[in-house]
């Protein structure tokens, strides 16, 4: 009776093995190793943490998720999906639309962490394979496009990703045009500025993924923008490139809400990478406010992840890298040529002859970016005859080497937001405290290693005042906004021949009225300026042209009032170890019955003790009163 039960249970035994589908025991594997929790599986569906702490997909083309249920649902994702993949017929004429086809990634990743994955059927699929042939990617660098003042959406930088041909870096770098890149940007529908914003950061637009040929991006960036490029080559394997590369292709046909603040072109970079090596862990220590200098920063301190970093300079940091190469007589006869751009007789030797014909086409190059990729336009034939005329001293050009300005690596900067603290007193309150939060990223005074030196972009700052109660003059405490702004840029470009451009600034926000116009109002108010700025060694000074537009009803009968005057500044810095300015404005003022003139001079001194730790003075004297201040800064 014994035997007959042993050989009726190993009966059983065999016939369940025998009949169980491949379905059944790849999803029962999968099950038994709650593959649908791993990181691996949640980052090839981009599941994230929700505000209120769930877990949801970030993906919002239903053509993403396999399972109705699959954007909060890891789990009946990875069954549907597996679903998908084995019992979906292979058609020879539409092989592309097979799901192995569209979604190479998660395949790769089934037959990696499932042994039971091995009965899913091979798909040749001649699209991807033509796709991933085509990038055929040995290396990946993250790109860092430096800051673009001109563009709002990319005042704070933008980030994309390279794949290179070639898996050491300097090398790659040689090659580089043939390289392919992969960017994320919004898909814009509207011109109109305040639209842009609102819908920008209310996620109004769709987010798409698209790979192109590399040098797209080096003429979008560096030669029409003069941005400067870093590529941060990244130490991954070859299976791990396989996996991004996978991705990006199941991406393709993907959007996302785009959120000009949280998932922009920075987020999602860090989420490929995190495709590659789940215990990179990038998405989930990146701050939830991101913009592209947190990414790199993150990259570099990330552990066995950064390689190496290059940089690729900008056409115009070219050019004047060659002005600055020529002596007096080399620069005398180029700028001869470029005063009317014709090929004129140079009584020079060989030598000074080719370097003042190589600065005279990169001047071409950089003066006429778009032109020249014109085949019968005036500009392309002019280089054309430069071009000639070089070729004939039949001396070859050296490599130009431009020298990589470490201080200028992004990564390098101080932390985005700030706080800071200070303690003061005033000709109206006496003492008083001051509370400080700033969203980004960085003024003139902050230390300008790896920002834009020239430049104040600031987002979301606003301070708080605590004036103290002083019974001998009969002041009560009181908490108010001292000031706000919503938005802050002031770019500065010094006027050097060849290159100069206005210098502008402008504000949007709000401010205490502290010049007379009446007693401590807070007015919403707008601030534009133009005008020149000059650069002399550690010593930056610009003289601008200014209006300011305040509304409150206490300023007028009309409920506003006009400003409009000059304003200046002098700015020194002397390295990483202090900032010093000096400034001053007067204003008319305009549809107002009183204060008709009204004026603010004073200075500020910022002192980098540490890269994220400064601290600072200030004296500001208005028409009727004074402030003055020390402050803590911590950025973080």
């Amino acid at each position: 009776m014994i035997r007959g039960l042993f050989l009726f249970i190993f009966s059983a035994l065999i016939c369940s093995v025998s009949f169980a589908s491949p379905l059944e025991e790849i999803i029962s594997e999968s099950r038994s190793i709650q593959l649908s929790e791993s990181k691996g599986w949640k980052n090839l569906l981009h599941f994230r943490f929700n505000l209120i702490g769930g877990m949801e997909g970030e993906a919002d083309s239903e053509g993403f998720y396999f399972s109705k249920e699959g954007k909060e649902n890891p789990d009946l994702e990875l069954e549907a999906t597996i679903k998908a993949f084995v019992t979906t017929k292979v058609d020879k004429t539409k092989l592309d639309e097979h799901p192995v086809c569209k979604f190479p990634s998660r395949f790769l990743y089934l037959k990696e962490k499932l042994k039971s994955a091995s009965q899913i059927k091979d798909v040749e699929c001649p699209k991807f394979l033509k796709f991933k042939k085509k990038v055929a990617a040995k290396g990946i660098s993250l790109v860092f496009s430096s800051y673009f003042i001109s563009r709002p959406a990319s005042a704070f930088g933008h980030t994309l990703m390279r794949f290179s041909k070639n898996e050491d870096p300097k090398e790659g770098q040689k090659h580089e045009l043939l390289d392919y890149a992969a960017n994320y940007s919004a898909n814009v529908t509207t011109a109109n500025a305040f639209l842009y914003g609102l819908m920008g950061l209310a996620g109004g637009f769709l987010g798409e993924f698209a790979s192109m040929p590399y040098f797209y991006k080096i003429r979008e960036y560096s030669d029409y923008e003069s941005r400067d490029l870093w590529d941060y080559h990244l130490n991954l394997k070859p299976e791990e490139i396989d996996r991004v590369v996978s991705h990006l292709w199941e991406l393709g046909t993907t959007y996302f809400r785009y959120f000009y603040l949280t998932q922009n072109c920075s987020y999602h970079m860090l989420g490929l990478v995190d495709v590659a090596n789940p215990e990179f862990g990038l998405t989930d220590r990146v701050p939830y406010f991101v913009i592209p200098a947190d990414t790199v920063a993150l990259i570099a301190e990330t552990p066995g992840l950064l390689k190496e970093v290059t940089y690729r300079p900008s056409k115009m940091t070219v050019l004047k890298y060659r002005l600055s190469l020529l002596d007096k007589e080399e620069r005398a006869a180029f700028d001869k040529i470029a005063e009317k751009l014709e090929l004129t007789e140079l009584n020079l030797p060989k030598e000074k002859k080719a370097r003042v014909l190589d600065t005279a086409i990169d001047f071409i190059d950089f003066e006429y970016a778009a032109e020249i990729l014109l085949e019968d336009s005036k500009e392309t034939k002019m280089k054309n005859k430069f071009l000639v005329a070089r070729a004939q001293l039949g001396l070859k050009s050296k490599p130009l080497n431009v020298p990589a300005p470490r201080e200028e690596m992004p990564h390098l900067g101080h932390k985005a937001r700030r706080i800071a603290l200070g303690a003061g007193a005033s000709s109206r309150s006496d003492l008083y405290s001051m509370y400080e939060y700033r969203f980004a990223m960085h003024d003139l005074l902050d230390l300008s290693t790896g920002q834009n030196p020239n430049a104040t972009m600031e987002m979301a700052n606003i301070q708080f005042r605590y004036n103290h109660e002083n019974k001998a003059r009969g002041n009560s405490s009181s908490f108010r906004v001292d000031e706000f702004s919503l938005a802050k840029v002031v770019a500065i470009t010094p006027m050097e021949q060849y290159f100069s451009d206005l210098s502008w600034k402008a504000n949007f926000g709000g401010r205490t009225i502290k010049d007379g116009g009446c007693l401590d109002c807070f007015a919403p108010t707008a601030q534009i300026a133009a005008g020149i700025s000059f650069k002399s060694g550690p010593i930056l000074t610009y003289f601008m042209a200014a209006t300011d537009f305040d509304f409150n009803k206490r300023l007028s009968h009309r409920g506003f009032r006009l400003g409009v005057g000059p304003e200046a500044k002098i700015l020194l810095r002397l390295g990483k170890i202090l900032s010093w300015d000096v400034s001053g404005s007067w204003k008319k003022n305009i549809f107002v019955e009183n204060n008709k003139t009204t004026y603010k001079y004073g200075s500020e001194l910022r002192a980098h003790a540490f890269q994220n730790l400064n601290f600072g003075l200030k004296y500001e004297r208005y028409k009727g009163s004074w402030d003055a201040i020390a402050k803590t800064f911590y950025y973080f």
